[in-house]
């Protein structure tokens, strides 16, 4: 099996609405973002993917919808309001958790990489949201 990992970051803030703690309140983290594709067999050029093709489809989809956004739960009262002021917010199902991150992103990532090559199997999608505390996200078979 072949693997090849690609890495990013991108600025963005968020709060836990579920939360009793620090994280309650809004703040902001400068995320790096791996993710993993594998494949039993190379293309044509002797490539899982070409890195290239692999961190625009990654980074572009980051850079549209998390970049320089506020990442909340549809629950919270901030959605509306920042959306009122035009920032750019990124709403999701549950408190936007680094666990929470991944997951999400690796269904999205999952759906371009499939269509690029049925031969290629994303591996894993990690989001450290600090120097020292990251998570990662994987399907289990």
């Amino acid at each position: 099996m072949y693997e090849v990992v690609i890495e990013t970051t991108f600025d963005a803030a968020h709060r836990l609405l579920n939360y009793d703690g620090p994280c309650q309140s809004l703040h902001g983290h400068l995320y790096r973002v791996n993710v993993s594709v594998e494949s039993k067999v190379l293309n044509n050029n002797g490539f899982v993917i070409d890195f290239a093709v692999l961190k625009q489809d990654v980074t572009g989809w980051i850079k549209s919808w998390w970049d320089h956004s506020t990442l909340l739960n549809r629950e919270d009262p901030l959605v509306e309001m920042l959306r009122s002021l035009s920032c750019k917010v990124f709403v999701f199902d549950n408190d936007p958790t680094a666990e929470q991150m991944a997951e999400y992103l690796f269904d999205t990532i999952y759906g371009l990489i499939h269509m690029r090559d049925p031969n290629l199997t994303l591996g894993y999608v990690r989001i450290d949201e600090t120097p020292t505390s990251f998570a990662y996200y994987r399907r289990s078979e």
